[in-house]
């Protein structure tokens, strides 16, 4: 988030974090409901008088706005945090014990568009309210394991739009061209089985 703060997630133990530039490490785990974290994202920060929502220039480490991905068996979920992990909780929409992969933020420069997308192992949920509901996507991903979706990355090109990729277990890369209101398969490459797809930011997907 910054050259000194950051945030570590851990399979049972919560979230960590540092403010120092990892010399020490606190668990911020208050009104987390389940400690099988897979991901954190960041994804702004909290409006206040001298941190615009709009500039995250500067915020400090109360303002930021997090995300964070759990899986468990109860209270599973997406939690958001809007004091820099100080406090969580669990958003609305998804069904109880859903199993989330990551959260990521659709928000390219000049595409005009600002969405949130959720990889669960039950498709793909979408949010358009900075993260308070989630509702799931229209698309049909399915592989021989269900729909069970590593993560969701993204290519943008002002002349083309914005493009959407998601790796599911079994099946392979699925892409949208609708900001994730359907999902087809990738030409070539439906025979990757296990990956999660990602880009450099000038539109190489790798």
């Amino acid at each position: 988030v910054s050259p000194y703060r950051g945030y570590a997630v851990t399979r049972g133990g919560g979230i960590y974090k540092t403010v120092d530039g990892g010399a020490n490490w606190t668990a911020v785990n208050n009104g987390l409901g389940c400690l099988d974290v897979g991901f954190v994202a960041f994804v702004g920060v909290t409006a206040t008088a001298s941190t615009p929502a709009t500039n995250g220039i500067g915020a400090t480490a109360s303002t930021d706005r997090l995300m964070a991905s759990t899986r468990c068996a109860s209270n599973s979920g997406v939690y958001l945090s809007t004091d820099g992990g100080a406090n969580w909780t669990l958003t609305s929409g998804m069904p109880g014990g859903v199993l989330v992969n990551t959260v990521t933020r659709f928000n390219p420069a000049g595409s005009g568009v600002d969405f949130l997308l959720a990889a669960t192992y039950d498709c793909v949920y979408k949010s358009t309210d900075n993260g308070l509901t989630w509702t799931l996507s229209n698309g049909a991903i399915a592989g021989p394991q269900g729909a069970n979706v590593n993560g969701v990355t993204w290519l943008y090109h002002s002349a083309l739009g914005l493009t959407l990729f998601a790796t599911e277990v079994g099946s392979g890369l699925w892409k949208s061209t609708d900001n994730g209101a359907s999902w087809g398969t990738a030409p070539v490459l439906n025979k990757i089985t296990n990956s999660f797809a990602g880009t450099d930011g000038n539109g190489n997907l790798f």
